[in-house]
């Protein structure tokens, strides 16, 4: 029995240790992909607002890669801008 007493606190460290190796790397995952898509969704927040800029605000446009064109309210290509970092 003293030998158990001794032990238990090593041995709860020891399955809290192993419980942390196996799930950790799942958190830090979830947590690094809801980052993700903070940061996706605040620069394609940016880019909108830049394409406001560009086009007007109530300009229409579409965005290919990195480019971006812009349309007037008849469908007519009017504005070719590239975008960069």
């Amino acid at each position: 029995m003293k030998a158990v007493e001794k032990f238990a606190p090593w041995i709860g460290a020891l399955i809290a240790c192993a419980t942390l190796a196996y799930l950790g790397p799942t958190v830090l995952d979830r947590a690094a992909t809801a980052q993700d898509e903070e940061r996706r969704a605040a620069a394609e927040e940016r880019f909108a607002k830049a394409a406001r800029a560009i086009c007007g605000e109530n300009g229409a446009w579409t965005r290919e890669g990195n480019t971006l064109q812009c349309f007037t309210h008849r469908g007519h290509k009017t504005i070719t801008a590239s975008v960069s970092k």
